[in-house]
């Protein structure tokens, strides 16, 4: 319709000079034509944002699933700076690429045919010479935009970087104003993002020459069909109105090619933005297995031959593991700092494969194991306490557990959280944002939640490292409802936490020393001994009562 209307102007101008009795139904045809070419406008505008906000919301929700599957190596050892980018600002980019210059490159092929049609049913020659210095054009001006590509990933890397910063200044925002940081971190931060907007306008400043060029090369093939057409015009081979249609429909084509550097160069930055997306969207993801049901015949809840694991580039965390823990055990993993315990909980949770060896749970190994139903099977408690934004009931049964309010408001009586239940019950919010809470209130909620999973297996990763002692003895009394006639493993160094364990492990330098009860240990001169000795210091009566 928009080629059409554009050809019958010049029809329209060629009948009113030359006093044609056709003039009326020829500016009929221009009117009507104008008019049905709205409705498709409209059309195109609600098609392309449609269309805009499907792909945007494919790939934010792909972003969060593959979140959700990421190994965890990869999410311990890089920022999420560069993850809140993928949805915020390269989302962005990608949005407006997709609205404006992705329906402008996709209708480009019809434009051109369109042009080309209606402009040879005008003139041949002229429409020949158009074309022709259209398609010389057009690589010259994709060429112009090499750069824009690697000054936007330059961009992106430092606008991540900014946001990192900015999400450490918030999250640490306690500690930097006890060591009063405020200076020295709002630098950090103000230097960070003064880099992210030197590239951005550097980046801004090759596409603005870029586009200058563009605009005036994409003269040429305009100015070349005017001059050829008055040429024309005084041989008495062209009319005035053919002439003015051809200007009219190349026109359509003509405003295309003199943004072709600017649609170019917006290509070229979300060409970037596609490549740190699609990127992360092709990380490698946890290895996962097809057995969703465990051997209910093995004995073993956990067992471990000859493990080694190490972590990337790095030496040997563990070095021949191995252990076996039968249904009902309560086990105790101690040790100092970098001897493995926590990357040992890793291994049994599945978050990590070891490098050699061999880790079953439940009778299957952990590589055979689907992991979300292997889960399932386990309840973690660590020492970050960490809570969902939301209501006490929200936070006590996340998952698909199911339980009437008064027994689980019973549950939270004995878990000591009465007093949690005074104003709003179960409706009251307890998440990060809403109310301050303690270590050990954050504890108990912690603890309880895992009881109500009801798993065969309790992980404790020092859940009480963090409490006085008062606290802690509330916390031993939640852990020891916790942990009853289950199978529970507990790195810990209290010994109020590891004492009764049916069987305590010694991990150094990756490897188990000691092994036995917390009686069987203390009559042994070895490193169990030496780390309880230096715990309780301060008690010379138990330290002489040991020795």
């Amino acid at each position: 319709m928009d080629f059409y209307m554009r050809k019958m102007i010049g029809t329209v101008a060629d009948d009113i000079l030359d006093h044609k009795e056709t003039f009326m139904a020829s500016f009929l045809l221009l009117l009507g034509s104008a008019f049905l070419a709205s409705p498709f406008h409209g059309i195109s505008t609600y098609t392309k944002g449609r269309m805009s906000e499907e792909v945007m919301l494919r790939l934010r929700l792909a972003i969060g699933r593959k979140t959700t599957k990421l190994r965890m190596p990869y999410l311990e050892t890089h920022d999420s700076g560069t993850i809140i980018s993928h949805l915020g600002s390269e989302m962005d980019m990608l949005n407006g690429f997709t609205y404006y210059g992705l329906s402008m490159i996709t209708t480009l092929f019809v434009q051109l045919i369109g042009v080309t049609a209606f402009m040879l049913s005008v003139d041949i020659e002229i429409t020949i010479v158009f074309i022709s210095l259209s398609l010389v054009v057009l690589p010259l001006s994709i060429l112009m935009t090499k750069q824009v590509r690697a000054h936007e990933r330059v961009f992106r890397s430092q606008l991540a970087h900014s946001q990192q910063r900015a999400k450490e200044g918030i999250h640490f925002i306690a500690l930097i104003k006890s060591f009063r940081l405020e200076r020295k971190v709002y630098a950090q931060y103000e230097q960070a993002v003064q880099q992210s907007t030197d590239a951005a306008i550097k980046n801004g400043r090759t596409i603005a020459y870029v586009a200058a060029a563009g605009k005036a090369i994409g003269f040429i093939p305009l100015i070349a069909i005017i001059a050829l057409g008055v040429w024309r015009i005084s041989k008495g081979t062209l009319s005035q109105g053919e002439l003015l249609s051809l200007v009219a429909i190349s026109g359509g084509f003509f405003g295309w090619l003199q943004d072709t550097p600017d649609i170019v160069a917006y290509l070229r930055k979300a060409q970037v933005a596609c490549e740190r997306i699609y990127g992360f969207l092709s990380l490698p993801e946890e290895e996962n297995g097809s057995r969703a049901k465990p051997d209910r015949d093995s004995g073993c809840v956990v067992k471990l031959e000859d493990v080694h694991f190490a972590y990337p580039g790095e030496k040997e965390v563990l070095r021949g593991v191995s252990m076996e823990i039968r249904l009902g055990e309560s086990i105790a993993i101690v040790g100092s700092s970098g001897s493995g315990k926590s990357t040992l909980m890793k291994l049994i949770c599945g978050f990590v494969e070891p490098g050699s060896g061999r880790v079953e749970f439940m009778g299957l190994t952990t590589d055979e194991w689907e992991k979300e139903a292997m889960r399932r099977h386990i309840a973690f408690v660590s020492q970050k306490n960490q809570l969902f934004p939301g209501t006490l009931r929200d936070n006590l049964l996340p998952g698909q557990v199911k339980l009437e309010d008064e027994r689980l408001a019973d549950l939270c009586r004995e878990a000591g959280l009465e007093y949690m239940l005074a104003d709003e019950g179960l409706d009251k919010h307890v998440g990060e944002s809403e109310i301050e809470l303690s270590g050990g209130e954050k504890q108990r909620i912690t603890i309880l939640r895992a009881l109500l999973k009801d798993a065969e297996l309790i992980l404790l990763d020092e859940p009480t490292s963090a409490l006085d002692a008062v606290t802690e003895e509330k916390v031993q009394a939640c852990l020891q409802l916790l942990t009853k006639s289950k199978t529970s493993i507990t790195i810990a160094h209290r010994m109020a936490t590891i004492q009764n364990a049916d069987r305590i492990y010694v991990l150094q330098q990756g490897q188990i020393v000691q092994c036995g009860t917390h009686d069987e240990l203390i009559q042994c001169n070895g490193p169990y001994l030496e780390m309880l000795k230096l715990q309780s210091f301060k008690d010379r009566a138990e330290v002489m009562q040991w020795s």
